[in-house]
């Protein structure tokens, strides 16, 4: 995504008209370097005072742009299209769902070019080709995940409820912001934000988009406006295109719920900008070496073989995975399949140990160690 201004640099900044909601996109030079005035809507709008109307609870976007920004003094590939790979370790990158088959990638989104140029590439051109054309879609689990870990004051954090539908809408209405809200109800997990009156949904989801996509498609909402679409996108109770219509404003496609049950953490004394910059910084330097290290080898040198994905495919206990590349089935038993799994976690089965990289609802991805 290019600057609205200059045309010419990748964006950081979200700009968004107060009238209209149309949304302008800022690089780092014309942020720090902008002589003059937005006009939009008759209106003019100073971009400096606009990012910084909200010091205490900025919108999260806006944050990330800072932080993406700030980074780039250290990692010249940060941006905000690709802050979503750098706040986890390379690996997992590579190892999420649109990426670790390239096979599939090449399919899926119709390139025109060989899984042997893709193969060729360094690592580092790779991360630029994945944010030119969308791959790097991530993990929706991981993506709220860490969210959910930036906004929170550590040793602070709510513990994870277990709710229905009926009883989520409500604490969600009746919570003043600002407040974060991370719900996962399988096969899909997203954060919801509210600044006052206006709510955001912050999101990826595996093979469909990245964060990057969802921050350049997203549309704040009124908090009423979001109750409304809620309750239809959770119970589905209203016609069938009210029901679709609802859902993609919140998640961009028509989710299709596998589970009534909904797990959620309501953080309603969230942190402050600056201690959030702080965070995102920190898992910006914990994954910097990593980062460093695999820019410089191509693909082929990072996984010189497919790397054998397995999915899991049904619930605990015992669980049945499928290993897509060799289509052989693993089965674990609730003693070495734990529940429940976290990313990074290693777990063992009877064809070996494994790394859980990346989580999509009930499906998770792991790698052989």
């Amino acid at each position: 995504m290019l600057c609205s201004f200059c045309k010419r640099e990748e964006m950081e900044v979200r700009l968004e008209c107060d009238t209209c909601a149309k949304k302008f996109f800022i690089c780092l030079k014309c942020w720090n370097g902008w002589r003059g005035k937005v006009t939009h809507c008759g209106k003019l709008l100073d971009v400096k005072r606009f990012i910084s109307r909200s010091d205490a609870h900025p919108p999260l976007d806006e944050l990330l742009g800072r932080a993406a920004a700030e980074g780039r003094k250290f990692q010249s590939r940060l941006s905000l299209s690709t802050i979503e790979m750098f706040v986890c370790s390379p690996l997992s990158t590579y190892g999420s769902t649109t990426t670790s088959d390239l096979e599939e990638v090449v399919r899926v989104f119709a390139l025109k070019t060989s899984v042997a140029t893709l193969r060729s590439m360094l690592f580092a051109d790779y991360v630029e080709f994945t944010a030119k054309h969308n791959l790097e879609s991530g993990s929706c689990g991981a993506t709220s995940s860490w969210m959910d870990d930036v906004t929170t004051v550590g040793g602070d954090a709510p513990a994870v409820g277990d709710i229905g539908a009926p009883a989520l809408l409500s604490l969600l209405e009746n919570t003043p912001g600002p407040y974060y809200c991370r719900i996962s109800r399988k096969p899909h997990s997203f954060m919801v934000e509210r600044l006052g009156d206006e709510v955001r949904v912050y999101q990826s989801y595996a093979s469909k988009y990245s964060l990057a996509h969802c921050l350049e498609a997203m549309r704040p909402m009124t908090h009423a406006k979001f109750c409304e679409d809620f309750t239809l996108a959770l119970t589905e109770l209203g016609t069938g295109e009210e029901v679709r219509q609802a859902k993609k404003r919140l998640f961009l496609i028509d989710v299709h719920w596998s589970q009534p049950r909904i797990q959620y953490r309501l953080n309603a004394a969230p942190a402050r900008s600056s201690l959030v910059l702080q965070n995102l910084q920190a898992r910006l330097q914990a994954y910097r070496g990593e980062w460093a290290t695999c820019l410089t080898k191509t693909i082929e040198e990072l996984a010189p073989d497919p790397v054998p994905q397995v999915f899991a495919t049904a619930p605990l206990g015992p669980l049945e995975l499928v290993d897509t590349r060799q289509k052989l089935l693993v089965y674990f038993d609730e003693d070495t399949f734990p529940d429940p799994l976290q990313l990074g976690m290693d777990v063992d089965g009877d064809l070996g140990g494994y790394r859980v990289v990346a989580q999509n609802g009930d499906v998770f991805t792991l790698r052989r160690r």
